[in-house]
């Protein structure tokens, strides 16, 4: 842990260096620890050797009855996929686990996705995600409540004896999983566990003589959020490319990162960055200069000609927009709809580039700021598209333009 704070008690700077020593060996997975806790996830009563909850769905995709029992597939293998097309680490889960299904296709092994959305919704998706497996719709969430976890994706895998053989993340599931459980044999997969953020872990390490304020240590959260004010930052279960996004202002497509993947996206920090309030607008140079001192990183930047899309008013619109009335900025995602108050359409198309993979450039001419509740879903683009212009009446053109990135790079 790096830590640098100033205090008016006695104008005392305090730096000091801990090695702290990473909790587990992969993110997100209980490694260590009791024979119960090794074969039972994180926040659910299900353990690995149960016989499974039988499955409570409304309506079966892609099967050729319309319903599907598991007391009726015992004997065969049976991987139970939970996800969401709102959820962005389903899609390459969903697209990993097809993969898998389809080297199966012809041998004793079922694969289950399973959602508590709409026939519609998963419809649309599927178009653009095909899966070949079945796809149960859970839209009461009965099953989902009887198979008590936190957090998607997640995935079981039931034995040829009707028993839980896995309890994991469904990147465990490969070709050679499967097949050792088809020659009967036992599997031993990493146990999925949540470890929430907390957001809270610095509140007393600042009090009423505190005037500057800079820690970054490594995290055992492997779920991740943060919390900002006008002269505070503090985070927890963040990767490094999200600490640079939201140190330096990035929208997400507007930089390129010459470092590697791994130290990028797989440990997990807490940050805390705390500023006096009469000097609120050093908290992100502050940030800025932590995190390039801490990380051994260098910026600079660069214009390039690049495919992007322009947010733009539809000309045939007859939505106006009107100026929001709350009191507070707010963003929240989730579910498959974002919900924004008081926000600009120029922090909408930095929104925007997190579903369209690509720069948002806002030329529609409006500075005011708006209240917007949009649907979204992964798998298609559309969904996204489709919302805009019905609530807002504003659309995506793809163009070309000059667009300055950042560039993180070693120092």
């Amino acid at each position: 842990m790096v830590s640098d704070s100033t205090n008016t008690g006695g104008s005392v700077k305090k730096i000091f260096i801990v090695v702290l020593v990473s909790i587990s060996c992969v993110v997100g997975f209980k490694s260590e620890g009791t024979a119960q806790e090794r074969d039972q996830a994180e926040g659910t009563s299900i353990r690995i050797g149960d016989a499974p909850p039988e499955l409570k769905l409304t309506n079966v995709l892609q099967e050729n009855n319309g319903n599907i029992s598991l007391a009726e597939l015992k004997g065969k293998i049976v991987v139970l996929e939970f996800w969401a097309t709102w959820c962005s680490p389903c899609i390459p889960a969903m697209e990993h686990l097809n993969k898998v299904a389809v080297r199966f296709k012809d041998e004793p092994v079922k694969f289950i996705a399973i959602t508590d959305e709409n026939e519609e919704r998963v419809r649309s998706f599927l178009r653009k995600v095909p899966f070949s497996g079945v796809i149960g719709l859970d839209e009461l969430g009965e099953t989902r409540k009887s198979y008590d976890f936190q957090g998607f994706p997640h995935t079981i895998i039931v034995d040829k004896n009707g028993k839980i053989a896995a309890i994991t993340d469904p990147k465990n599931v490969t070709e050679e999983v499967i097949a050792s459980l088809l020659e009967g044999n036992e599997i031993s997969l990493p146990i999925k566990g949540v470890v929430p953020p907390n957001l809270k872990w610095d509140n007393d390490l600042i009090n009423d003589h505190t005037l500057f304020q800079t820690i970054i240590a490594q995290s055992g959260a492997n779920r991740g959020g943060f919390y900002s004010d006008t002269n505070k930052l503090t985070f927890d279960g963040i990767a490094l490319i999200d600490l640079l996004r939201v140190g330096f202002r990035v929208s997400p497509r507007g930089a390129d990162y010459n470092i590697g993947k791994v130290e990028l996206y797989e440990q997990k920090y807490r940050a805390s960055v705390f500023v006096p309030k009469s000097k609120s607008e050093l908290l992100y140079p502050t940030f800025q200069r932590l995190l390039k001192e801490t990380f051994n990183i260098k910026t600079r930047f660069e214009k390039r000609k690049t495919l992007v899309f322009v947010l733009k008013i539809k000309e045939e619109t007859k939505i106006s927009l009107k100026q929001s009335t709350s009191l507070q900025k707010q963003k929240v995602f989730g579910k498959g709809s974002i919900d924004s108050k008081k926000q600009s359409l120029s922090e909408l198309a930095k929104t925007l580039e997190n579903f369209v993979q690509r720069p948002v450039v806002d030329e529609t001419g409006l500075d005011g700021e708006y209240d917007l509740n949009l649907e979204y879903n992964f798998g298609d683009r559309t969904v996204l598209l489709n919302s805009l212009s019905k609530t807002m009446g504003l659309e995506l053109v793809e163009a070309e333009r000059i667009f300055e990135f950042i560039i993180f790079e070693r120092e």
